[in-house]
């Protein structure tokens, strides 16, 4: 039996084929799997079973949507891979260093917390600058742009400093979300 080893975005997904494509398509279809090379099933599921074994490839579950693969690879050496592999000393181990990371990530959340609304303020900023921007370039005499739906000058004008204003306001939304991060950070620092 043989077997091909695929995946959507390169296509080949085998390791041992890696790039392997036929000189020249068999099929009109160029996603057609005639298209690529395959190997004897055994030889592709055992080399998969050295990776896993060699743990190059991890086995086990994700941790908040990634893999910590050092912490993976220590802790499966740890409890015995792959020959005496301690499964219930691993799950123990590994249960130990989730709730040790969730604990720094909740210890540093304050700390991100504030970056993040530092950001949306200089964001703020940008934004504001282009619509004051835009605001002098039409005192100046500028033209209402073609996508614009409002044509009248005044109500146009009206509308700009309206968004400079709103957008003001978020701006100040952020800051005040901004203050008490850093009030919290301040306060966990000094523990």
């Amino acid at each position: 039996m043989k077997l091909r080893t695929m995946n959507q975005e390169s296509r080949n997904a085998d390791f041992a084929l890696e790039g392997d494509r036929k000189e020249k398509d068999v099929s009109n279809n160029p996603d057609s799997l005639d298209n690529y090379h395959s190997r004897l099933a055994r030889d592709a599921v055992r080399d998969y079973m050295q990776k896993f074994r060699d743990l190059e490839w991890i086995p086990g579950e994700l941790v908040n949507e990634t893999r910590d693969g050092d912490n993976y690879v220590r802790s499966y050496r740890e409890n015995g891979w792959p020959s005496n592999f301690d499964r219930e000393a691993f799950l123990s181990t590994m249960a130990k260093w989730e709730d040790d990371e969730e604990a720094r990530r909740r210890a540093e959340q304050p700390f991100e917390e504030a970056k993040t609304y530092e950001n949306w303020i200089k964001h703020w900023d940008r934004r504001i600058e282009r619509m004051e921007g835009t605001l002098k370039a039409f005192d100046k005499g500028g033209d209402i742009p073609e996508n614009e739906e409002e044509r009248d000058r005044v109500n146009y004008r009206k509308k700009i400093v309206d968004e400079i204003e709103a957008r003001r306001e978020r701006r100040l939304i952020f800051e005040e979300k901004l203050e008490k991060a850093k009030d919290e950070r301040e306060r966990l620092t000094r523990r």
